[in-house]
């Protein structure tokens, strides 16, 4: 293609004017280009901003006091040490009377159970105070394998959780309980008729639910029914706020012989930092009878013979 003369002469006589500053921008251009480039690659990335506050509660973002926050970090450690290596002994005397008294049953075996189940390879942890229940403290643990002693080939990330307290005893020391246990208290609350006496004598709790131990007394000559799974209403329940919660063992029957006492045990769902009080406990459909065989077929009309049928309940107020 022949270009015009004039045209030749007009781009000829723009980089005579211009070239140098054409060359000084393009230079420009290619340094910053280059320096750009070697910030990139030398300068480390900045770690990034993170709002981990262990001791900070979750629920009410209320500060841990720090003699509490320093216990529960060396306890931690030191129960996370333990139970991976296997030092069992000094993992169980870290944890509080009340809590191997009431959860484990002050048997060292039913800790090493529970403690090898949740430590079977390396553990890591991570804690997050949780929420505040009067003077205790409940922190969320996670546990999850130590990548670094067990590597990463065919693993998911995975971790299990549970509520570990710290609060004080009554001589003013510091303990800690563990397995979403919280406390227990002695109770003494009854009700009774001609035929039953019932009683709550203790209860337990754990963060999720609690247990109540139960003792029941047939004062009759007849077969007394509290649960048995053969009637359509709720057999066991509490009152709790604005609801009613059955009990989590609803297979579990509870039938007296004449003269009989028996003790169970019974839990229903219930958090431990919730603010809704548990009011009472209903026997919803006691059932006083001459004749019971217990079986499913002949149960309608066992208990339209019943000698006596009522609902009675046990006032926790």
């Amino acid at each position: 293609m022949t270009i015009n003369p004039d045209v030749r002469i007009k781009i000829r006589n723009f980089f005579k004017k211009y070239g140098k500053l054409i060359i000084i921008i393009v230079f420009a251009l290619i340094l910053v280009i280059i320096i750009n480039r070697l910030l990139t690659l030398n300068n480390a990335p900045e770690a990034p901003e993170t709002s981990y506050t262990p001791h900070t509660t979750v629920l009410n973002t209320e500060d841990v006091p720090k003699e509490y926050a320093d216990s529960f970090e060396e306890f931690i450690e030191n129960y996370v040490k333990y139970c991976n290596n296997g030092d069992y002994v000094s993992a169980y005397n870290l944890v509080s009377d009340d809590c191997k008294k009431n959860f484990f049953g002050n048997s060292y075996n039913n800790f090493v159970n529970y403690v090898s189940e949740k430590f079977n390879s390396t553990k890591s942890y991570a804690i997050q105070s949780y929420s505040k229940v009067d003077d205790t403290y409940i922190y969320s643990v996670k546990l999850y394998d130590n990548f670094l002693a067990t590597g990463l080939t065919n693993q998911s990330y995975r971790y299990v959780e549970e509520k570990m307290a710290i609060s004080k005893d009554d001589g003013g020391n510091i303990v800690f309980s563990v397995g979403n246990y919280m406390g227990s208290q002695d109770l003494q609350y009854q009700a009774s008729n001609d035929y039953l006496v019932a009683r709550i004598t203790k209860s337990v709790e754990k963060y999720s639910f609690i247990i109540y131990n139960l003792q029941f007394t047939n004062r009759s000559n007849y077969t007394v029914v509290i649960q048995d799974g053969n009637t359509d209403d709720t057999e066991i329940y509490i009152n709790i706020g604005d609801e009613t919660r059955g009990c989590m063992e609803k297979d579990t029957k509870i039938v007296l012989a004449p003269g009989e006492t028996k003790n169970v045990s019974i839990s229903f769902s219930k958090f431990y930092d919730s603010e809704t009080k548990v009011d009472s406990l209903v026997l919803n459909a006691v059932r006083v009878m001459e004749n019971y065989t217990g079986d499913e077929e002949t149960a309608q009309q066992e208990i339209d013979n019943a000698i006596y049928k009522a609902s009675m309940t046990i006032s926790m107020q």
